[in-house]
């Protein structure tokens, strides 16, 4: 199983806890499933998120 490298924080990590996400200037990033729930988080508008 091939690693991968998260674009946000650098943490790596295996493919199945990495989602690659959909930028608005069309481009995609890889992002580990921690700063992906951060991100949702922001857009959302959500305060006090707390990880599993």
């Amino acid at each position: 199983m091939t690693e991968q490298t998260c674009v946000r924080c650098g943490t790596r990590t295996p493919p199945s806890d990495i989602v690659n996400v959909a930028s608005t200037d069309g481009t995609y990033r890889l992002l580990c499933s921690r700063c992906f729930n951060e991100e949702m988080a922001q857009w959302a508008d959500t305060v006090g998120l707390e990880h599993p």
